[in-house]
């Protein structure tokens, strides 16, 4: 049986793991991000099939994800793979590049202590030179924040990175509606010569337009409260979005698939809540065209507030 842990260490930098010691230091974690990307990489990614790989948790709609994902990336073709499959690609670093979760992992230090962030991301990394030793260099061509659990939170390893990561990893935004609107928010960016990022606030005046009169649909299991101290985590009470002004409405993963199933062309609003350590962002996003109709980003913040669903319509 291949060993799908195999191709992370040989042919991409797939779990990024970063220690950093800051003195005097505070605030959110933050990257840097080039503000375009070249033709020449925008060339390189063309001539590559790219490698979706899916969580095991979300192998029970392997089927819907091989159907649906080529109708929302189209700029190059696109394989959904498994990751217990992960091993037969240890040599596809020349013909494929690859969506994959990654990881970082940041300690600041100030006059009042440490601080460990845990930072989980959906990146696009494309390979282009191969060094002497064998190991692949990639260019990291967009970074979207992941919702992790505590437990996944805890679990980091630095070592055992992606068998953390997929196959016991729970991400509360990786599922196939998100990856619809992830994966065409991404290629709308590159189209435009634009790296996609994070840190950014989105507004679309036409779409908010119509979400105003339409459903916002909000996954089941998405929001719940952490304690900042301990990270133990409760649901939320579920009238807690009545402070949204607008129509809501608590959908399943494959409700939500169905919907976008028989609603091809017509807005579907999709709530987006992602807790990335001390990173918070509220938003909605719009599943047929990739569109960021409304993201917030709100540094040193813990939990979603009645103030956050307000502002989705003001």
């Amino acid at each position: 049986m291949p060993n799908p842990t195999h191709p992370f260490r040989i042919i991409l930098p797939l779990f990024v793991v970063l220690v950093i010691v800051l003195l005097g230091c505070t605030g959110s974690a933050s990257i840097q991000q080039n503000p375009v990307v070249s033709t020449d990489k925008l060339e390189l990614l063309r001539n590559k099939t790219i490698l979706f790989i899916i969580p095991e948790n979300e192998n029970k709609y392997f089927e819907d994800y091989v159907s649906m994902l080529p109708k929302a990336w189209t700029i190059t073709p696109i394989e959904v793979i498994k990751y217990k499959d992960l091993g037969k690609y240890s040599n596809a670093a020349e013909t494929h590049a690859f969506f994959t979760v990654s990881g970082i992992k940041k300690t600041t230090t100030s006059q009042t202590g440490s601080r460990t962030n845990v930072h989980y991301f959906l990146t696009l990394s494309l390979p282009y030179a191969t060094n002497k030793k064998g190991v692949t260099k990639t260019h990291e061509l967009c970074r979207i924040e992941l919702y992790p659990d505590t437990k996944t939170v805890n679990s980091f390893s630095t070592t055992k990175g992606n068998e953390v990561a997929y196959s016991r990893g729970e991400f509360r935004n990786f599922n196939l509606p998100y990856m619809l609107s992830y994966l065409r928010f991404v290629q709308n960016n590159l189209q435009n010569g634009k790296d996609p990022n994070v840190y950014n606030n989105y507004t679309d005046a036409q779409l908010k337009a119509k979400l105003v009169k339409d459903t916002l649909y909000v996954p089941t299991g998405l929001l719940y409260d952490r304690n900042m101290f301990s990270g133990a985590e409760e649901p939320k009470e579920k009238n807690f979005f009545q402070s949204y002004s607008g129509t809501y409405k608590y959908v399943s993963p494959s409700e939500l698939i169905n919907i976008i199933k028989n609603r091809p062309t017509k807005p579907i609003f999709l709530f987006e809540y992602v807790l990335s350590s001390t990173d918070k962002y509220v938003g909605v996003l719009e599943v047929n065209s990739g569109t960021v109709v409304h993201r917030k980003y709100t540094p040193l913040s813990y939990n979603i507030k009645s103030k956050d669903l307000k502002a989705i319509l003001e």
